[in-house]
């Protein structure tokens, strides 16, 4: 499943980077969006991963066959955060 159009952005927080991802996915005619977020301790591997996705790349993700509105990112790795 590949999905397109990533928008990526990054936010200072106190003590990290954040780079969020949105994106968008089409599965069985349906059209879906999602949000991957990824902290960095250092500003320049934040800039290297958005470098990855620039805007009207594919960013891959995996998606639940029980619910085809999950995704997460084939690379696998779940961060979970809170912002606030």
């Amino acid at each position: 499943m590949q999905s397109s159009f990533p928008l990526s952005e990054r936010h200072l927080l106190p003590d990290a980077f954040l780079v969020i991802i949105h994106y968008k996915y089409r599965n069985a005619e349906q059209r879906f969006e999602g949000t991957f977020k990824q902290p960095f301790i250092f500003d320049n591997f934040a800039d290297a991963y958005l470098r990855r996705y620039p805007g009207g790349s594919e960013f891959p993700v995996r998606v639940s066959p029980q619910n085809l509105a999950d995704s997460i990112p084939v690379e696998g790795r779940i961060v979970f955060t809170r912002v606030e």
